[in-house]
């Protein structure tokens, strides 16, 4: 069953109340945020303890959610929390593999574009970057995300292509 806006706020409003709410979502979730989590860090074992690190942190949260966006949401709580695992491992975030068809997935498999993203942009241009091409969001949704306004995102995407021309 597809999880709309309405009906994961009104799990997220019954989450404490109702085991079978964190259940649902728990069971909706987990292979999603894994399956996200590791094409975003290139590590199923990190991947498995930020899902949990995640539900661990939905439960203990005393906070009321109104989300438009479940999933955006969802992965992007995961990612945050997936870039504190790795600071705190001191290990160095890299974009993830992908095997995707669109062109310019495969422009990105090269190594001298790889190393421009993560040498030549700033971490907000490179999630928006990740985001709008191996996601495949919107730049709305990015913006939304991220909570930056629509322009400033695109002209943040537009500076990063720019910026990564000469390697493509």
């Amino acid at each position: 069953m597809k999880m709309d806006s309405k009906r994961f706020n009104r799990l997220l409003k019954t989450l404490k109340k109702r085991s079978r709410s964190f259940d649902v979502l728990y069971e909706y979730y987990l292979h999603r945020i894994v399956y996200h989590i590791t094409r975003y860090v290139g590590s199923d074992r990190v991947a498995e303890d930020v899902a949990h690190e995640f539900f661990t942190q939905l439960l203990a949260s005393d906070k009321t959610y109104e989300v438009e966006y479940p999933t955006t949401w969802v992965y992007r709580l995961c990612e945050r929390i997936a870039v504190r695992m790795l600071k705190r491992e001191d290990k160095e975030f890299d974009l993830p593999d992908t095997t995707e068809t669109d062109c310019f997935a495969h422009i990105v498999l090269e190594s001298e574009v790889r190393d421009a993203l993560n040498e030549r942009l700033d971490p907000q241009a490179r999630e928006i970057v990740y985001l709008r091409y191996w996601e495949g969001y919107t730049l709305k949704e990015i913006a939304d995300m991220m909570k930056l306004e629509y322009e400033n995102a695109k002209k943040i995407c537009q500076r990063a292509m720019k910026t990564l021309k000469p390697y493509i």
